[in-house]
């Protein structure tokens, strides 16, 4: 969970481990329960709850700890995440029924899933920054700058040397 480590970078290592035991007790009962009826079903639904009851129990001992937090931005932010994510489905569901069967051997599955996920990340990606998520604006710009402090010349002990000439 992002949220234990916006805890342990501030320092505060008690309330990250009793909330992972917590999660991974819920987690555990839901796939006792929802695996033996819903097979891989059951698994998807169990991961999911669980992720999105640790998302709320880290949000909400931040929120106690840090006061309001801005609701609005990161309601926008959830609702470009989403329409990015149903335009990411709208492309893939139907490349993987037209790609899939034709995948006759394992080499050719492992490439049709290559391409189907990457297709996803892809359009995901392309969604997001079309629709302006702040988030991903400033990912890029990180990255940027790191990129061109990568690429700037670092001198060398010769640069130091005088030549005569």
């Amino acid at each position: 969970f992002i949220g234990a480590r916006v805890f342990i970078a501030r320092q505060q290592l008690v309330f990250p481990a009793i909330a992972s035991a917590l999660i991974l007790v819920v987690h555990t009962g839901l796939n006792l329960a929802l695996i033996p009826t819903w097979q891989l079903a059951g698994i998807a639904i169990s991961l999911s709850a669980t992720e999105a009851f640790g998302t709320v129990v880290y949000f909400a001992r931040l929120r106690q700890e840090l006061g309001p937090l801005d609701g609005r931005r990161i309601a926008i932010a959830l609702v470009k995440m989403g329409l990015a994510a149903g335009g990411m489905a709208a492309l893939i569901a139907p490349l993987d029924a037209a790609l899939y069967p034709l995948a006759a051997s394992t080499l050719l599955r492992i490439g049709v899933l290559l391409l189907i996920v990457g297709s996803g990340v892809a359009v995901y990606l392309g969604l997001l920054y079309l629709l302006r998520l702040e988030e991903l604006r400033m990912a890029l710009k990180m990255m940027r700058d790191l990129l061109r402090r990568e690429n700037q010349r670092i001198p060398v002990a010769t640069d130091f040397i005088q030549q005569d000439e």
